[in-house]
């Protein structure tokens, strides 16, 4: 009676050979492949998998996960290094270790699915703004007068940042970037990567209304929009525009991401009705919003007291070197 003992396999040559061991009345194993450059019976590897049975086969490698550990630290101030561009205080995480859990990874992917933000989104919306640090920072055990220290320290780190990416630039303030470019990217680039920058996006700017909501962190629709009481449609107030940026330019470093990507370069039409209601309003719209910036640095630069700040304004996606009938040359960032 035939005894079947194993199959195995055997690699020659960059090729799998299969084999078979026999008691006495089995046959004998198959010889090994010729060498190369002779002819003989060889199969490739993916062949030879698929013919031997399952208990022959090779296993793929699998990894599994069974549990998160999570270790809370002590918040300190100055932890982790970080220089925030808001003017506050430094918050990060120190060496102590507060306490230490572990969760089933399943369990943990659960209590996360409603609370995950993507990677750009938390980078806009995930800051712990100076006054909610200043109340964690006092909590965890720091004074009000090393706190006031840190942040006169911020203040100095912050001026010589901004000195220095006025020299590397060439004292410029209006910038382009690809339109993939990542808003991390940009910001490191210009040497202010701690700041949290204004996004905006031209393509929503298809009303005085829309383009006022776009703007609202810096400064209120209500106050940026107005009725014309000569006319029948709503008016935009660019002084107001250019003081509520020259206020922000005086507390620290301001940076408008402007995604510009839908637009192309042309000449801007006139003000007024007829301009609101064509296709070119937004075109329009970010030539005024260029200039408006440009009279708020002027503005800053005017005044006794140096600013703490200034504004740097870039255009992603934007290829044309000047926006419209603006004088205002777009540096490239690349």
């Amino acid at each position: 009676m035939r005894r079947l003992l194993a199959f195995v396999g055997w690699e020659r040559g960059g090729a799998w050979d299969r084999g078979m061991l026999a008691g006495d009345e089995g046959p004998a194993p198959s010889p090994p492949p010729s060498p190369p450059g002779k002819a003989g019976p060889t199969l490739t590897k993916r062949r030879a998998a698929e013919s031997l049975p399952a208990a022959g086969r090779r296993r793929v490698p699998r990894v599994n996960f069974s549990h998160v550990s999570i270790r809370s630290h002590q918040l300190e101030l100055w932890g982790g290094g970080g220089v925030p561009g808001d003017g506050g205080a430094p918050l990060g995480l120190g060496w102590a270790v507060m306490n230490e859990r572990r969760v089933p990874i399943d369990e943990f992917e659960d209590s996360r699915l409603g609370a995950r933000r993507p990677k750009d989104v938390y980078g806009s919306q995930g800051c712990v703004d100076a006054g909610r640090r200043c109340e964690l920072l006092i909590r965890a055990g720091s004074s009000l007068k090393q706190i006031r220290t840190a942040k006169q320290a911020v203040a100095r780190l912050n001026r010589q940042r901004w000195q220095a990416s006025s020299m590397l630039f060439g004292n410029s303030w209006l910038f382009s970037a690809p339109a993939g470019a990542d808003c991390a990217d940009v910001l490191s680039m210009m040497g202010t990567p701690n700041t949290e920058p204004v996004l905006l996006s031209a393509a929503r700017w298809r009303s005085p209304s829309a383009f006022a909501e776009d703007l609202r962190s810096i400064i209120e629709p209500g106050v940026l929009v107005r009725p014309d009481s000569t006319a029948d449609y709503l008016s935009l107030d660019w002084q107001a525009l250019s003081d509520a940026l020259a206020r922000d330019v005086f507390k620290g470093q301001l940076v408008l991401l402007v995604d510009a990507s839908p637009l192309c370069g042309g000449a801007a039409e006139p003000a007024g009705k007829a301009a609101q209601e064509d296709d070119d309003l937004p075109l329009w719209l970010l030539e005024q919003l260029v200039c408006r910036v440009a009279a708020a640095l002027v503005a800053a630069a005017s005044q006794p007291c140096p600013p703490l700040g200034s504004v740097f304004m870039v255009l992603q996606g934007w290829t044309a070197p000047r926006v419209g009938d603006s004088a205002y040359y777009i540096a490239p960032l690349t």
